[in-house]
Formats: C-alpha cells, sequence, structure tokens
C-alpha cells in the first residue's frame, strides 16, 4: 500500500469511521484481559489499516 498523499511533500488526512466492539474480562482487581473489534466503514486507499481492525491487550492498573 502506498500512504503517501497525492501531491508531493504534503500531509493527508486520512478520516476513519469504526464501527465494532469489544470484550473485557477481569482475572484480578487491578488487572483484565480486553479484546475488540473494529470496521472502517469508509476505508479508502490512504487508510493505514487494513478490515477488521482486531485489538487484543492487557490492562493492568497500579
Amino acid at each position: 500500500m502506498d500512504y503517501t498523499s497525492p501531491v508531493p511533500n504534503s500531509r493527508a488526512w486520512v478520516d476513519n469511521i469504526l464501527v465494532g466492539g469489544g470484550y473485557r474480562q477481569k482475572f484480578s482487581d487491578n488487572g483484565s484481559f480486553v479484546a475488540a473489534i473494529f470496521y472502517n466503514v469508509n476505508q479508502t486507499p490512504l487508510s493505514p489499516y487494513p478490515n477488521p481492525i482486531i485489538q487484543i491487550g492487557f490492562n493492568i492498573g497500579l
């Protein structure tokens, strides 16, 4: 994919409208597992991520 602007030496603004949902499962008082999936409804050639966008991670509070 080419993430450059059609105009050389300039920036390209890319608007993303994401729809989706996620899940969070606590495993302790201060920690949880998170997973989410999103879909970019206005995907363009300049969009930085392909559809679907999947995120997985952990939250740990101190």
